[in-house]
């Protein structure tokens, strides 16, 4: 019995640790450098960099995602973009700028040249396979 409450309770830490979100990194987008994956389970966080003209795709969401928080650390954008990242979803566009974003959906900062976004509870919900996001960046300095 105390074997089988020892494997019962590694499950679900395990299962703890997998990424809420899957994504397909389409054009101009991944983990930052120097990882394979984009989440990291110690954080809870996705390490994200975006350049360019760059598209990535919600592929999976799990069941429990109501529960778990969804954070992106996105690297790579600049202060001032054409088009800031851009959540796009069921034909409608919601903007994932510091200066510029639905307040009851994310949380949005910019210090250092990191963007984080917490989704809040509702902007979970904008979370579905299909839903993309989008920054456009046509003029590097």
């Amino acid at each position: 019995m105390g074997s089988l409450l020892v494997v019962w309770g590694l499950a679900v830490i395990l299962a703890d640790h997998g990424e809420p979100v899957t994504f397909a990194f389409l054009r101009g987008s991944g983990p930052v450098e120097g990882r394979e994956h984009a989440y990291d389970p110690e954080t809870r966080q996705y390490l994200l960099d975006v350049h360019g003209i760059a598209r990535f795709e919600v592929r999976h969401v799990v069941d429990d995602l109501a529960s778990r928080p969804v954070v992106f650390r996105v690297t790579g954008m600049l202060d001032e973009s054409e088009g800031p990242l851009e959540l796009q979803v069921d034909g409608k566009k919601y903007p994932l700028d510091p200066k510029d974003f639905d307040k009851t959906l994310f949380q949005v900062e910019r210090k250092g040249g990191v963007t984080t976004i917490t989704f809040q509870p509702a902007g979970k919900t904008l979370l579905k396979p299909g839903a993309a996001f989008q920054y456009i960046d046509f003029y590097r300095p």
